[in-house]
């Protein structure tokens, strides 16, 4: 097994695991996505973890970003932007399991053949900008991936394989 799919299912172990300590039955954890960060819907509950994978190499630390993540989120929910919301099964987290930050997230079936037009996603857009002035809390700038890929570098020598 390669270390991609090592990563992998430590990562779908991690969030089974935390899931079980708050009663959560698991019948067959599906990956959903797995590229920068994985999503894991833990059938039969309506839970998806995001188990930050890559992400964490960038974000540190993690625990911080993912539970601002979780506010902002609810922030926007309360405010009625269409928002997936945070798990309300299970509290959303954060956790540390095995070395992965983990959040807890209702489930949401896709429906990708309903896209909204480009002048709905503008108004949309400078809406949430809108709201998100009101935000109380802190709101990092997010630099330009160019500007991930030397740190990334230099964290992935700091840690080796993951």
């Amino acid at each position: 097994m390669n270390a991609q799919k090592r990563r992998a299912q430590r990562a779908i172990d991690a969030a089974v695991k935390v899931a079980k300590a708050h009663n959560i039955h698991v019948n067959r954890p599906s990956v959903i996505s797995d590229l920068y960060g994985m999503r894991v819907l833990l059938d039969p509950a309506p839970i998806v973890a995001r188990v930050s994978t890559l992400t964490a190499i960038l974000r540190q630390p993690i625990h911080n970003w993912l539970s601002r993540e979780i506010d902002v989120a609810t922030y926007l929910g309360n405010a009625g932007f269409p928002v997936v919301p945070p798990s309300n099964v299970v509290p959303p987290g954060p956790y540390i399991e095995s070395g992965f930050g983990i959040s807890f997230w209702t489930y949401v079936k896709s429906n990708s053949e309903k896209l909204v037009s480009n002048s709905v996603f503008c108004s949309m857009l400078n809406d949430l900008h809108k709201a998100l002035k009101e935000y109380g809390g802190e709101l990092p700038i997010l630099a330009p991936i160019y500007n991930d890929i030397p740190s990334g570098i230099n964290r992935l020598e700091v840690l080796g394989d993951v």
